[in-house]
């Protein structure tokens, strides 16, 4: 079956908190079929999930544009569900 998305570039939207296996297991699936991956965080700090895994974002929400990804995952943790609209980025 051939693979459309081989090659092409797919954001991961995260923020601290988030499930860990919600983040790493799809984005190590991604690179294995060949589809680039980018950690998305609201900042460049890095972020840490529910079970202490932690990555460093390659790039914050601020630095991307929505055309360059062929397709997103939100992986929206505790930190963008506990904060109010006003706190979070209009980007989203």
């Amino acid at each position: 079956m051939p693979n459309d998305l081989k090659g092409k570039t797919s954001a991961i939207i995260a923020t601290d908190e988030f499930e860990d296996l919600e983040l790493f297991h799809p984005m190590y699936r991604l690179q294995e079929e060949g589809i680039r991956t980018m950690v998305i965080g609201l900042t460049r700090d890095p972020i840490k999930g529910k079970k202490g895994y932690s990555i460093t974002p390659n790039a914050s929400i601020d630095d991307v544009k929505a055309e360059d990804f062929a397709f997103s995952l939100f992986l929206e943790g505790n930190r963008l569900r506990n904060c109010d609209s006003t706190t979070r980025s209009s980007d989203l």
